[in-house]
């Protein structure tokens, strides 16, 4: 299957602040290896975890899903780097489901 990968790394520095994108990007590289999957996005966005907007910076990965046919995986490394809040990640979850009429 297709993957595209999504991230939010953090601008800070500290022992604390999470993956680097170098190590993100060797993660997900060896998860699709490891599972036979297709790499051929990554989207990896670089900020202040307090000020950046999560909900705004996932659009990049729907806009590019909605440019393509289906069948893609889409890999983040939990479910604070889509959304803060379970609004969001409903959101996003309705926004990226086919509508019945859709599915044919």
């Amino acid at each position: 299957m297709k993957a595209v990968g999504f991230a939010q790394i953090s601008s800070s520095t500290g022992p604390s602040v999470g993956w680097t994108k170098d190590e993100y990007l060797a993660i997900f590289k060896e998860f699709c290896d490891s599972l036979a999957h297709e790499l051929v996005r990554t989207v990896i966005t670089e900020g202040d975890p307090v000020t950046t907007n999560k909900d705004s910076a996932f659009s990049e990965v729907l806009n590019y899903l909605e440019e393509q046919d289906g069948g893609f995986l889409v890999i983040v490394p939990d479910a604070t780097h889509v959304s803060e809040d379970l609004e969001g990640i409903a959101s996003c979850l309705l926004y990226t489901s086919p509508s019945p009429r859709d599915r044919g």
